[in-house]
């Protein structure tokens, strides 16, 4: 990994056409965009790339199953795409993550209502690994039985547990 190199004064003199503060997985993408747009930016991180989170969202890079809750598909689209946009040009630093929902039987979360969502999430997000590396894909998500649940995450609580929901997000 190669250390930030500082030089205040030679930054100093120097014109760009924008300044991007903060060096989290949105600065540096900006970054980025803003070189291949061939303009001139100046990234300002504190510490060091990624040495934070942006607004805290324990780096994870989501591809919108939470928005077919509300039903909103062109967020959950937009999201789909932003991921596969990361996993395919920031391959170094944005990788494959398995999420597990324990269910209870409770609300939305019982395996019926998530096997639809895992379900609408594959058809909806279906071209999801198209132009991202082979070992980038994102299998499809399912739903796992008790005994696989309690494998998978032995500190689960098991009162009522009814298995779980997989799916697959970037970090």
């Amino acid at each position: 990994m190669t250390k930030i190199t500082r030089d205040l004064e030679k930054c100093s003199q120097q014109s760009y056409d924008l300044v991007i503060v903060g060096g989290g997985i949105y600065g540096i993408m900006l970054c980025l965009e803003a070189v291949r747009r061939n303009l001139r930016p100046l990234l300002l991180e504190k510490n060091d790339f990624i040495s934070s989170t942006s607004l805290n969202h324990l780096r994870t890079i989501h591809g919108g199953l939470r928005y077919l809750q509300s039903f909103d598909i062109n967020r959950f689209r937009e999201s789909v795409q932003e991921r596969k946009w990361y996993l395919r040009h920031l391959p170094r630093f944005v990788h494959p993550m398995p999420c597990i929902m324990p269910l209870y039987n409770k609300g939305l979360h019982r395996r019926s209502i998530l096997r639809c969502a895992l379900l609408l999430n594959d058809i909806l997000s279906f071209n999801r690994n198209n132009s991202v590396n082979k070992e980038k894909h994102l299998p499809k998500g399912k739903i796992l039985s008790l005994q696989n649940t309690k494998d998978i995450f032995p500190g689960v609580d098991t009162v009522g547990l009814k298995g779980s929901a997989l799916w697959y997000d970037a970090k």
